[in-house]
């Protein structure tokens, strides 16, 4: 007697052989995707070591605590400061010392230690000094003529909307001139009255802009900060100490 084999005989066989070739595919392809997850974990643990060498190889570096900037011809140890707050550019703190209160002009802020000052003032120290007054008297004279102009603008929209009534109020067919000269006194007058407030005002804001701005950027020039380390910086004359302290700067 011989056996036939059948149809479905052949379907399952087919059937095992095709599951068995998907699950070894499946193994294969979970076996490279764990090789790809090691791959990546060990480059990003390798990216990681480098960032983390080159912050060390940057902090044995000296810094500037104010632009963080590594390096620089002018970085200077102007205090007693250590650590990262030790360096500093002089350029950096010359922009501090001319935009800070006066404590910061000849100290440090955080140790509050002193600089070492070296006087370095130019012979046409008086054109300076008087370059500056001119900048003050120019600004105080453009305020006081703006504002005698808006006044004498105001004026005149006066006249122009209510001149009729003025004129009956004060007699202009009896005293032609007189009313003229009564304007101009009182346009004069209160333009001279607003302008003198308003200068007291903005006068203040002005000599405060002159002097923090321009004035003290030009004594960090004039007396220059010197580096700790440095043993040949000479002490500051009398004179010198005297000005800066009238100056509330020492």
């Amino acid at each position: 007697m011989q056996l036939v084999p059948s149809d479905d005989d052949d379907d399952r066989k087919e059937q095992i052989l095709f599951d068995e070739s998907t699950s070894s595919n499946e193994i294969v392809a979970a076996e490279r995707g764990d090789r790809v997850v090691e791959e990546g974990q060990v480059s990003e643990i390798a990216e990681t070591d480098d960032d983390e060498t080159t912050l060390l190889v940057s902090g044995d570096q000296p810094q500037c605590r104010i632009c963080l900037d590594v390096g620089g011809e002018d970085l200077i140890a102007p205090c007693n400061c250590k650590g990262t707050q030790k360096h500093v550019h002089r350029s950096c703190l010359d922009n501090w010392r001319s935009t800070k209160e006066g404590f910061a002009f000849s100290h440090c802020t955080e140790c509050r230690a002193f600089f070492k000052l070296r006087a370095n003032v130019p012979a046409d120290r008086w054109w300076l000094r008087l370059r500056f007054q001119l900048l003050v008297a120019r600004d105080h004279a453009f305020i006081f003529i703006s504002v005698q102009m808006i006044v004498a603008f105001l004026g005149l929209l006066v006249y122009k909307f209510y001149g009729e009534e003025l004129r009956e109020m004060f007699g202009y067919e009896e005293h032609p001139y007189g009313f003229y000269t009564l304007a101009v006194l009182a346009i004069v007058l209160v333009g001279l009255l607003y302008g003198f407030f308003i200068a007291i005002i903005c006068g203040q804001k002005i000599n405060e802009r002159h002097y923090h701005v321009l004035a003290k950027q030009e004594l960090t020039k004039e007396y220059i900060v010197e580096d700790r380390d440095c043993k040949n910086v000479p002490e500051l004359d009398q004179s010198h100490v005297m000005e800066l302290k009238m100056l509330g700067l020492y």
